[in-house]
Formats: C-alpha cells, structure tokens, sequence
C-alpha cells in the first residue's frame, strides 16, 4: 500500500523556514492535507520559533489556528 502524500507546508510571504522547520511541521500535522503559516510571532531571539497555523484538511476543510514553537528542546521546555 502506497504512503498517503506527505502534508504541504504553506507560508506567509514575509515568512520564511528552513527545511528542518518544515519536516516538523509536516510531521506534526501529518493527518492534515496542508499546514498554512499565517503569523510569526517575536524576534525569534530565544533561539524558538513561534507561529500560528492553521491545518487544513485533503477536502479544503480549515480548521482551527493552532500555536507552534519550533526550535531547540531545553529552550522549549524553558
């Protein structure tokens, strides 16, 4: 049996992730169609990454905006 394809991650246009970011990402909502990234939020400065997103389902069905911190796992855990 063949793997369901794999989540399409979306950006902002001011946004931009590395691969890494998006692999989490796809991992994270992999039950998901699409991943859109609406909005960054801060500097970034801790090292973290924190966006709002919004998953969206293979049928086009949006659901609720979620908040993601990506980055290291002691500075998460901080």
């Amino acid at each position: 049996m063949a793997d369901p394809p794999a989540t399409i991650v979306q950006t902002a246009g001011n946004i931009h992730i590395s691969e890494h970011e998006s692999d989490v990402l796809r991992r994270m909502f992999a039950q998901y169609g699409r991943v859109a990234i609406e909005t960054e939020f801060g500097m970034g400065l801790s090292g973290c990454r924190v966006f709002r997103v919004r998953p969206v389902d293979m049928d086009g069905t949006a659901h609720t905006p979620a908040l993601v911190k990506i980055g290291p796992l002691e500075l998460i855990e901080q």
